[in-house]
């Protein structure tokens, strides 16, 4: 009983061979694989690799495993030890013979199928880490997990060409974040790399599951002084108390030292001398003491520049007034004209020209007084002003440069707290520290520690002999369940380069190191001379030291304490004027100043020549800008979002370019984005549904949607005229009928009213002569008479011609009908009708019946969704249109009616 606990205690892994269908049918458990080891690596899709025999060997019979037939590529490996899970496709399955015959199956993480599906030309800008991730993910069925809250607040720009899998690396990288699978729900999470993981208490150490441990301190990407350069070239000068560009941090070189609040050493640096030690800590103090004043001083000079700007132009405004009022003044003196008006204006405007260059005054003077505010607070902050020159020889040795940038970033504020963060990663050496444990999981006593080594965890490692005490998370776990031990690797870096990897970066720094930390895109440096043809001809051209000036013939020009005024005898509207440093020019007597040069541009409403040159030109309104850069022009509209871009938008590919604003390609040479509608309608029933057929052609890159919309309507009939033709019945065959009266009944017939009828009869006819009649008996005839008195008669002779009186008296007749029925036999016949020709007018209506219900929808032969529709919709089928080809589309309903259908298809359709 005690045995049989302790083998339940003790976890051990399953392997089962699993369909790669989609309820990843379960086809046989792997009882004999042998050699298995399990790699987990932070971030990245796992690995399993394990050998097969090719026999087994049952009760002393040797037989072919059954199990090496059935292991195919692509099949899924369900990996299963205590609580957990985890699929793994095979990737590659190879048959070797030696002394043991054996297949070598090797596996990755579910998420490894992503590398099997293509991304081209995607290109997003200004998205969120969701948005780039479900566009990568969205003909795929994997879906996005949990996202860091802190993703959903930044935004980048994304292009990229290549398989989803790396499509979603890219995606990770450039925000930072890190990446978890889940092969159970296939989903992929996105984690702050700082946040991710806990210290569940796992502690190893000489003579506790350790075998053997190894530590390295790599130094590659170390640095005490981080540039820092975002959008432009734009770095930190006006956030930094420092007034420089870079931040700077010397803490591990400075350590161990120590010391009391009286300033004795404690402890030594194993690297400084004490005195810089001691210099390094005050000017650290003294830096972080200001840094709140430097911030106040730079926040309100922008605000004083600000109204400067407005007073100035309000001054030049009054003292071109003015200056029309003088010319004005001038002329009426000449010309004899009153004047007092003019001179009264004239002194109305200097008293208001004062009174504004007063305010002007008083605002450079605060300007200045935040300027040397300034000034003293940058010399009290530089370093020769705190470190002795011995002590800034000696730091010099510890300097390290490097640079971190962001073109995403145009807010020095936010370049400043990106580059702390990143500094913190790369301000002290990578410590990699590799251990080989038991594996815990096979003992007993160990099984309190199963749960707490997880890749992303914190755990402790200490090796008192080599000085090994190191806290830090776990990068990579490999598991060897053959040799029953486990490696890991624990590092405070993001990321660990192979052997490989690391002989590539030693033998770049042999030819020209590089001190670059590049956080995203290439920074465009405005500090670096760019020679080519635009500089020389702005270098030789534009030299206004070096230029002549050379005065026309008859002009107007005085120069006098307002500055430089020229006038066009011919069009005195116009004028140009040279004062404060600018040259404004004026068509309306100096009503308006429309164009000018200052020390920060050109300002015209029209610019008129034959060539515009520039580095990174930029022309900008409220609406938009666009940028010439290299030979490339760019187009964004009011939010910043690239949207045109001409020439060459690629490397090596030129041509147009246009952007959606949901970051797509809209037309460029490979295509263009387009869009077309189909619509159906008919009747339908249970058997006989509405059917679509479409064809999306070959030449279709991309799908970006395929929407399906229908209503649901009554059935529809309409009324017909037929051509005439001949018609030809037959009837049936004859059956007896039979058809019963009513019951007899007595019918009394009763005459009108009683009245006597007198009238003579006449029978008329020749018979034996000319009229009368015999009655039947031969003329002649003797006739006894009656009563008989002897021998009495007498002898027959017919009657002439005579009428006999007849009188009918009041009477009524009785008629019963007895009960009885009528049997009538109907022979076998049939009836020939010939119809001639004809035709029939035609009978105009619609007639409806019942509304089509209950509708399905079956794409391709597949029912999707499977929901039952009872009324009007309108349904994204995207995911089930994303080929080329033919499709098919079919609405059903359960009983008669209508469906008017239409299906509405946007994709990027190829050159």
């Amino acid at each position: 009983m005690i045995e049989t606990e302790f083998k339940n205690a003790i976890q051990k892994p399953k392997y089962f061979l699993c369909k790669p269908d989609l309820k990843r049918t379960t086809i046989a458990r792997l009882y004999e694989v042998d050699n298995d080891v399990r790699k987990l690596s932070r971030g990245n899709n796992s690995e399993l690799s394990f050998t097969l025999g090719l026999y087994t060997t049952d009760f002393n019979t040797r037989k072919k495993n059954k199990h090496v037939d059935m292991i195919k590529e692509k099949y899924l490996i369900r990996f299963e030890q205590g609580i957990q899970k985890e699929y793994y496709i095979i990737d590659s399955i190879k048959k070797s013979m030696s002394d043991n015959d054996t297949v070598d199956v090797n596996c990755f993480g579910l998420g490894y199928e992503l590398r099997d599906k293509l991304i081209k030309d995607y290109s997003a800008v200004s998205y969120t880490l969701t948005q780039i991730v479900h566009d990568l993910l969205i003909n795929t069925i994997w879906n996005v997990g949990y996202v860091d809250p802190q993703f959903e607040l930044k935004y980048r720009s994304f292009d990229f060409n290549g398989t989803v899998l790396g499509g979603v690396n890219e995606a990770a990288a450039s925000f930072q974040a890190l990446i978890v699978w889940d092969t159970i729900n296939r989903t992929i999470s996105f984690y702050d790399p700082e946040q991710y993981g806990v210290n569940k208490g796992f502690k190893t150490k000489f003579g506790k599951l350790m075998m053997n441990v190894s530590q390295e301190l790599n130094t590659d990407e170390f640095c005490t002084r981080l540039k820092l350069f975002g959008k432009d070239g734009m770095s930190i000068q006006d956030v930094n108390p420092l007034g420089t560009n870079f931040i700077q941090n010397f803490s591990y070189f400075m350590y161990p030292f120590q010391q009391d609040q009286n300033g004795i050493v404690i402890s030594h640096s194993d690297y400084m001398s004490d005195e810089l030690c001691k210099a390094l800590i005050r000017y650290n103090q003294l830096s972080e003491q200001h840094q709140t004043t430097y911030k106040n001083l730079l926040n309100q000079k922008t605000t004083l520049q600000e109204q400067l700007s407005q007073k100035l132009n309000e001054l030049s405004q009054l003292k071109n007034e003015l200056d029309i009022i003088e010319d004005n003044l001038a002329t009426a003196n000449a010309t004899g004209l009153p004047t007092q008006a003019l001179i009264n204006q004239k002194n109305a405007k200097l008293t208001q020209i004062a009174s504004k260059q007063g305010e002007v005054d008083s605002l450079n003077s605060q300007i200045k007084s935040v300027d040397n505010q300034i000034t003293n607070l940058g010399n009290l902050l530089k370093l020769e002003n705190n470190l002795t020159q011995n002590e800034i020889k000696e730091l010099n040795q510890f300097i390290i440069e490097k640079e971190a940038s962001d073109t995403n970033i145009s807010d020095p504020q936010e370049l400043l707290d990106f580059g702390k963060k990143e500094f913190d990663k790369i301000r002290q050496p990578k410590i990699v520290v590799q251990i080989g444990l038991v594996n815990f999981y096979d003992i007993l006593t160990e099984q309190h520690n199963v749960g707490k080594l997880n890749v992303g965890d914190i755990v402790t490692v200490e090796h008192d002999e080599l000085g090994i005490h190191v806290k830090a998370h776990v990068s990579d776990i490999t598991f060897n369940y053959k040799e029953s031990t486990i490696d890991v690797t624990v590092t405070n870096a993001e990321e660990l380069l192979t052997d490989e990897e690391r002989f590539i970066k030693q033998l770049y720094k042999t030819i020209g190191s590089s001190n670059t930390v590049d956080m995203s895109k290439y920074k465009w440096n405005d500090a670096k001379a760019t020679v080519d043809d635009v500089t020389t001809i702005i270098n030789n051209t534009w030299n206004a030291v070096k230029r002549d000036i050379i005065a026309g013939v008859n002009e107007d020009v005085e120069i006098s304490r307002r500055g430089i005024i020229i006038r066009d005898p011919n069009h005195p509207n116009k004028i140009l004027i040279l004062q404060h440093g600018q040259l404004a020019l004026s068509s309306d007597y100096g009503d308006t100043w429309k164009t000018a040069v200052t020390s920060d541009g050109v300002i015209a409403e029209r610019i008129i020549g034959k060539l515009l040159l520039g580095n990174k030109l930029l022309i900008s309104d409220d609406l938009g800008t666009f940028t010439i850069e290299g030979n490339l022009l760019t187009i964004r509209d009011k939010n910043q979002k690239v949207r045109v871009r001409l020439g060459e938008y690629k490397t090596n590919v030129y041509g147009l370019e246009m952007i959606g604003d949901n970051g797509k390609t809209i037309i460029d040479q490979d295509g263009i984005l387009s869009t077309d509608t189909i619509q159906e309608a008919d009747n339908v029933d249970s058997t006989h549904p509405l059917k679509m057929k479409f064809y999306i052609d070959d030449d279709v890159i991309r799908i970006d949607k395929v929407k399906l919309n229908f209503s649901l309507e009554r059935f529809r009939a309409y009324s017909k005229g037929a051509a005439s033709q001949i018609i030809n019945l037959t009837s049936t065959q004859s059956e007896t009928i039979n058809l019963n009266t009513t019951e007899s009944a007595s019918i009394n017939l009763h005459s009108t009213a009683p009245q006597n009828i007198s009238g003579g009869t006449e029978t008329e006819g020749t018979y034996w002569g000319t009229g009368g009649h015999n009655h039947g008996i031969a003329e002649g005839t003797r006739l006894a008479t009656y009563p008989v008195s002897g021998a009495g008669y007498v002898t027959w002779v017919p009657s002439g011609s005579h009428s006999h009186p007849i009188s009918l008296g009041s009477h009524t007749h009785g008629i019963t009908v007895p009960s009885h029925s009528h049997s009538i036999s109907m022979p076998s016949h049939s009836h020939q009708i010939s119809m001639p020709s004809h035709s029939h007018e035609i009978v105009y209506g619609i007639y409806e019946g019942t509304y089509a219900t209950s509708v399905q929808v079956i794409i391709d032969g597949v029912m999707r969704d499977g929901t039952m529709y009872g009324s009007d919709r309108t349904i994204d089928i995207t995911r089930w249109i994303t080929t080329p080809g033919w499709h098919t589309i079919e609405l059903t309903s359960s009983q008669m009616g209508r469906i008017n259908a239409s299906i509405y298809i946007k994709s990027f359709v190829g050159a």
